[in-house]
C-alpha cells in the first residue's frame, strides 16, 4: 500500500506552545533537560521562522513562508515569558516586550481594542477576525490577555494592565455566555484581580543565599509573583524601571519583597526575605 502523507511542516505556534510548557515544567520539576530542549527550540525559531523582524508562520525543508498570524506572536511573547521565568535572563524579558510592541503594530484594532487575527501587512480582507473563543488551542487573544497580565506585574508598566481590559472589554459577553470557552482570557483576570507580589534580587545567582531563596520559590505555585532577578539593579532600566533604582545593601545578595509595587524594606537576610514573603 502506499504510505500515508507525513505532515512535517514546523509550525510556529505549536512550536512555541511546546516551549512554554518545557519551560514552565522544568522550574518545579528541576529538570534541566525540558529547559535546554525549549532553548534549542526557540534559537530555530528565532534564526529559521523570522525573516526581516517579521515572524512567519511555517517551515519546510529549508523553505520559510505565510506571514505569522496572531497566534504566531502570542504564543511566542508566551514562550519568552516562560524562559524568562525558568531562567531570569532578562534578555529573554526583552524579547517578550519587544514581540508584544510587534503585535500591537500589526494586529492590534485601534478603534474597538483587541487583536484581529490577520496582520495589517498581509492580504487585506473582507471581514477581519477577531475572537478569544478556544477550541483545541487557546486564543490569540487569550493568550495575548496572559502575556499582558503577566508583563504588567514583571515590568510595572500600565499600558499592558490598560490594554488587557480593553480585550476583556471587548470580549465581556462571549466570556459571560462561554465561559469555558475562553479559560486563558480566564487566567489573565485571575491574575488581574488577585493581589500581587513582586520580589527584585540583586546580587551574583551563584550566591548562595539567592539560590536557596529561588529553589523555595519554584518548589510553590504562586501564578501571582513576579520575580526579578539582576547582578545590578541598572540591569532592570529597559525591562523593569520600577526595579532600576533600588540600590543593594552592604554590598550582598539583597532582597526586596513587594506586594502591588508598594516594596518592605530590603534585607540581606534570607529568613527575613521569607517571613516578609509569606
Amino acid at each position: 500500500r502506499i504510505c500515508p502523507h507525513v505532515d512535517d511542516k514546523i509550525l510556529t505556534r505549536w512550536n512555541r506552545l511546546m516551549i512554554a510548557g518545557l519551560a514552565r515544567a522544568a522550574k518545579p520539576l528541576n529538570n534541566p533537560a525540558y529547559l535546554a530542549i525549549a532553548q534549542r527550540a526557540i534559537q530555530f525559531i528565532e534564526e529559521k521562522l523570522v525573516q526581516e523582524g517579521r515572524v512567519m508562520a511555517r517551515h519546510r525543508d529549508g523553505e520559510t513562508k505565510i506571514l505569522g498570524y496572531l497566534d504566531d506572536y502570542a504564543f511566542l511573547g508566551w514562550a519568552y515569558i516562560e524562559l524568562f521565568e525558568a531562567t531570569y535572563e532578562l534578555t529573554y524579558l526583552q524579547k517578550a516586550i519587544q514581540t508584544t510592541q510587534e503585535m500591537e503594530r500589526l494586529f492590534w484594532d485601534r478603534e474597538s481594542g483587541g487583536f484581529f487575527f490577520s496582520g495589517m501587512d498581509g492580504e487585506q480582507l473582507l471581514v477581519q477576525e477577531k475572537s478569544v473563543i478556544e477550541g483545541a488551542m487557546p486564543s490569540g487573544n487569550g493568550v495575548a490577555s496572559l502575556v499582558y497580565a503577566k508583563l504588567a506585574k514583571l515590568t510595572g508598566e500600565p499600558i499592558y494592565m490598560q490594554h488587557l481590559h480593553e480585550i476583556d472589554q471587548l470580549f465581556y459577553t462571549d466570556v459571560v455566555q462561554t465561559p469555558s470557552a475562553a479559560m486563558t482570557l480566564l487566567q489573565s483576570v485571575l491574575m488581574r484581580e488577585y493581589p500581587s507580589k513582586e520580589v527584585v534580587v540583586i546580587g551574583q545567582q551563584a550566591d548562595e543565599q539567592l539560590q536557596r531563596f529561588i529553589a523555595e520559590l519554584r518548589a510553590e505555585y504562586l501564578p501571582n509573583t513576579a520575580i526579578l532577578l539582576a547582578q545590578d539593579a541598572a540591569d532592570f532600566q529597559n525591562v523593569a524601571a520600577f526595579a532600576s533604582s533600588y540600590p543593594q545593601k552592604n554590598n550582598q545578595t539583597t532582597f526586596y519583597i513587594c506586594e502591588d509595587f508598594v516594596c518592605q524594606q530590603p534585607t540581606n537576610d534570607l529568613s527575613a526575605a521569607f517571613a516578609m514573603f509569606l
